[in-house]
């Protein structure tokens, strides 16, 4: 990814997170969701569901706001691949 490129967190849509009776949290997105728990005996975890019928992945992490940070920067490392930022006119010129 160009120098240019390389920080587009700023223009995805931050996630929506949604939190459940035991301070559980979930966040969907138009591919897939994330999720943040408290399980009994192995501490907070986070971890994302991308296929229809199991969950791709968990981890540790040491509190939900830790859990929600790494999911949000799962996210970004998915999607800024697809992202670019239109080049200035003035860049544009220079290389015609």
């Amino acid at each position: 990814m160009s120098e240019q490129t390389s920080d587009v967190s700023h223009l995805i849509q931050p996630l929506d997170w949604t939190m459940d009776r035991d301070g559980d949290a979930s966040a969907y997105t138009p591919f897939g969701s994330y999720r943040v728990t408290f399980v009994e005996g192995l501490g907070w975890r986070w971890g994302y569901c991308f296929s229809e019928y199991y969950d791709d992945d968990d981890f540790g992490c040491s509190c939900r706001k830790a859990g929600m940070d790494a999911a949000w920067a799962n996210w970004v490392k998915r999607v800024s691949p697809i992202l670019t930022l239109p080049v200035p006119p003035a860049v544009a010129k220079e290389g015609t």
